[in-house]
């Protein structure tokens, strides 16, 4: 399994996060690579987000999605964004 994720990871399919907490807690995360954000992704990001029980900001929207993507939305991306959802 390990050798079928590093060939993944290698072709550029996914990205292996590891993020330290304090009390020294440590998280590893898999998670798809994407280089658009398609409307199932803003899907799966709000329910993730729902499921943590957190408000869905755009602070935490934005987060998450470079947490489970590993794409930060450009500003101007994200200010269209924002006026496509205003409409």
């Amino acid at each position: 399994m390990d050798e079928l994720l590093k060939k993944c990871e290698d072709s550029g399919v996914i990205q292996r996060t590891t993020r330290n907490f304090s009390f020294m807690k440590v998280l590893k995360f898999i998670s798809l690579r994407v280089n658009i954000i398609s409307l199932q992704c803003i899907d799966w990001i709000l329910l993730s987000l729902k499921k943590d029980e957190m408000l869905p900001s755009e602070r935490a929207i934005q987060s998450r999605i470079k947490e489970a993507f590993a794409h930060k939305v450009a500003y101007e991306v994200w200010i269209e964004f924002m006026h496509i959802l205003s409409n």
